[in-house]
Parts: structure tokens; sequence; C-alpha cells
């Protein structure tokens, strides 16, 4: 009986672990709603104590999906339920990654100070955790603020120390978005030649990853440089690989900025 037990519990714990991978594959094809199938599936298999302390991950990659649908709303009630959850289990580590998701969320409605102190917030979390892969990713996002804030030269610095996090530990699926957000920068610092070595870097590791969400905003900031750099057929190329991945995925966030770029190669 006690085998039998095991056994049992040992099959519903690969079948979870299977659905959570099914929704990261899908995630990461930018397919959202099978992504969220995926996670929710696995939130009614949750049975086990061990396996409850899932739950916080399960919600928050649940209302990155709603998010990148443009449903912030839901996407804030799965991170409230979340935030719950990791609070009442005394699960720093999880709490922190929650937040970091749920400052995204506020910084993509443009909330910026309550953002940025959340953000810092996280950072000190996963400073006392010794969490360096959310230290990173904290970073990543102060430095996202910092820009919007105009001080590019800070944003530059904090981008730089996420990134040499991520590449210490090997975390390449974040290093190729991190390296677009360089790029952009480096554009607008007129650091032209930084800019096409590092963006070009950074489609390679997406292409690696199957990362087609962030294809998106690299090929969008190709297209940019090459536009500023008069190379206006490739410019055109990059648009149109852009505007095939926002088909592809149904992500059509960037389609306003693919339509400004190549109308403008086309005028020149």
């Amino acid at each position: 009986a006690k085998q039998a037990s095991k056994d049992a519990v040992s099959k519903r714990r690969a079948e979870l672990e299977a659905m959570v991978e099914a929704g990261h594959e899908a995630d990461r094809k930018g397919n959202r709603v099978e992504a969220r199938a995926s996670f929710e599936a696995a939130v009614y298999r949750l049975a086990t104590v061990e396996e409850v302390r899932l739950a916080p991950s399960l919600f928050r990659w649940i209302a990155w999906t709603w998010a990148n649908e443009g449903d912030p709303d839901a996407a804030l009630d799965c991170l409230e339920v979340a935030e719950a959850v990791a609070q009442a289990s005394g699960d720093d580590r999880a709490l922190a990654s929650v937040l970091n998701t749920r400052a995204g969320t506020l910084f993509n409605l443009g909330d910026l100070d309550e953002a940025e102190a959340l953000f810092q917030r996280v950072r000190t979390l996963a400073w006392r955790i010794g969490d360096r892969k959310l230290q990173a990713m904290a970073d990543q996002n102060l430095g996202s603020v910092a820009s919007i804030h105009g001080d590019l030269r800070l944003a530059l610095k904090r981008f730089q120390a996420s990134l040499a996090i991520y590449e210490e530990l090997n975390q390449f699926e974040y290093v190729g978005p991190l390296l677009n957000n360089i790029g952009r920068l480096q554009i607008d610092l007129g650091e032209d030649r930084g800019a096409e070595e590092t963006l070009t870097r950074a489609r390679r590791l997406c292409l690696e990853q199957g990362d087609r969400h962030h294809r998106i905003v690299v090929e969008v900031n190709r297209a940019r440089l090459l536009l500023t750099t008069d190379r206006l057929m490739p410019a055109l190329g990059a648009t149109e690989e852009a505007r095939q991945l926002c088909e592809a995925t149904g992500d059509d966030r960037w389609l306003a900025d693919i339509h400004l770029i190549s109308g403008a190669a086309y005028r020149r």
C-alpha cells in the first residue's frame, strides 16, 4: 500500500512538472492562451503541502499571460492571490518574485513611482535571501525605470550589472531580451557600432532560445538602427520580419513602431 501511494505521488508530480513545462514552452512561442491553460491545469493538480508551494509561481505565470494579452486587471487579480499565498507560507523567495511581476505590471500601466518602490523592495529581498537571479531582474527593471526618467547612463549601468549576473548564472534566456534593452540605449546614446554588435547578439540568442516575443522587439530596434544609418532595404527587411512574428504570435503591440519605421524608410 505504501509503495502504491508513493507511485501515485510520483506520477502526479511528473504530470505536474509536465504541465508546467508545457506552459513555459507555449509561453516562449507566444501562445498565451495555451500557456495559461497549462498553468491553470497545474493549479488544480496541487495536492500535497510541498506541491502547494508552487502556487505563487503558477499564479504569477498566469498573471504574466494576462499582462501580455493586454489585460492588466486580470493580471493584478492573479498577483494579489499569489502574494497572499506567498506571505501566508512565509516564502520570501516566492514573494519577491510576485512583487517583481506586480511591479512590472504597474510599470506597463505607467505607475512608475509605485513600480520603482516595489523593484527596490524586490532587490532588497533578493539580496537578503541570496537570490542572484532575482537581483539581476530587479536591476534590469530599475534600469527600465531610469531609462523612462531619461537617466540613460544610470539605466545602462543597471542593465550592465544585471547582464553580468545573468551571464554568471548562464541564464541565457534572459540575456537576449536584456541585450535588446542595452542596444536600444546605445542607439539613443549615439553608440551605433556598439548597438549593432549588441542587437546582433540579442537576435542570435533569441533565435537559439526560440523566444519569438522578444525577437519582435529586437527586430524593431535593429530596423531603427538600420534606418538611422541609412541602410534602408535591410531596415525594411527587419520590419517585415517583425511584422510576420507579430502575425504568428498574435502580439500586435509593436505594429505601430513597425509601420512608423517602415514608413520612414519608404519615404526616404
